[in-house]
């Protein structure tokens, strides 16, 4: 058979399926809401998404598949490039149109209806769940939270009802559990939101469905004095964070277990920590210089080796002392002047 026949059949058929749809029936121009149905992710990776309009007697057995109208997006010589935001999971409300004068096949979702946004695990009281959160030396220390899905369950959830994020345990680990300025954040639009004086949301971001957020805080301060910083945070799932604080006038990098950590502190004093080895290296020459002074201490062996000659310039004194023998060996001459 011809395989133009066949691309003839299927167009025949594909435009029979599309007239004898009863959507059809009930479609108007404008924007709908579409509710995902998981599970059937695209094939393509374009960021297409199954879903199904209730207002148009949709059926979630039978859902259809909307494009990706992203917000911004090209290409160019490099390739594509653009923005990718796409929800996974059942029971998201997306927004949904026909473009082309309502033309069924150009159906695109472009934005989430969403009743509870969150850009972080903010923090509130902790509950007490066994795992000492909320608990003795803890008991006023808040944790991170599981924020509630809809505004039903934000209104008629105590704060110290809602589950602990499991994100607790990695700032634990890391000895940040109780710092309100590098462990728990609490930005959120929840905060400014309920204070006695409602205000706009100073907290901006994106998070993901695996934990991973950046979120941009231009701080607040609650109806207690109490001062909520102007940070930026781009952490990681697992609990790895970034922290530039512009009120505290720090920055803070750790990884998600704390045996390693830097931070440049208001002071301009650098700290760095390492459980593990510290290595530095360059191809050319390393300069070490302090204004003050040099401290070096070693809890076992401080080994200097040198490919070539070894030089000790000292404006005054010089002390040498040794609980044990002391030993010099030479290949070749020794000069000692006094």
């Amino acid at each position: 058979m011809n395989s133009n026949d066949n691309l003839l059949g299927k167009g025949i058929l594909d435009a029979r399926k599309h007239l004898e749809n009863p959507i059809l029936k009930n479609l108007q121009g404008g924007i709908y809401k579409a509710i995902t149905v998981g599970g059937k992710p695209d094939p393509e990776g374009r960021g297409r998404i199954a879903a199904y309009i209730p207002k148009l007697n949709g059926d979630p057995d039978e859902p259809m598949y909307f494009q990706y109208a992203s917000g911004f997006g090209g290409a160019n010589a490099q390739g594509s490039y653009g923005m990718f935001a796409v929800p996974p999971d059942a029971g998201v409300t997306i927004l949904v149109f026909f473009a082309d004068n309502g033309d069924l096949n150009e159906g695109y979702w472009f934005a989430v209806s969403q009743e509870v946004p969150a850009v972080t695990s903010a923090s509130g009281k902790a509950k007490s769940d066994g795992t000492g959160q909320g608990d003795g030396v803890f008991k006023d220390v808040p944790s991170a939270k599981v924020r509630p899905i809809t505004m039903r369950d934000a209104v008629n959830t105590p704060e110290d009802e809602q589950e602990n994020a499991n994100i607790n345990s990695n700032t634990a680990s890391q000895g940040i559990y109780s710092d309100n300025k590098r462990g728990q954040t609490t930005a959120s639009p929840h905060r400014d939101a309920n204070y006695e004086t409602t205000q706009h949301s100073k907290v901006y971001g994106l998070s993901t469905p695996g934990g991973n957020y950046i979120s941009m805080d231009d701080g607040s301060v609650g109806d207690d004095g109490t001062i909520h910083p102007n940070q930026i945070r781009i952490s990681s799932g697992s609990g790895a964070q970034v922290i530039v604080d512009g009120t505290n006038d720090f920055i803070y990098a750790v990884n998600s277990s704390g045996s390693g950590w830097v931070e440049i502190g208001a002071d301009g004093e650098v700290m760095v920590y390492a459980e593990g080895s510290l290595s530095l290296r360059t191809e050319k020459d390393f300069n070490l210089r302090a204004d003050k002074n040099i401290n070096i201490e070693a809890g076992e062996k401080i080994n200097v080796r040198s490919g070539d000659n070894y030089n000790v310039n000292i404006g005054n004194q010089m002390h040498t002392k040794t609980k044990g023998s002391m030993f010099f060996e030479s290949g070749g001459s020794k000069h000692v002047k006094v």
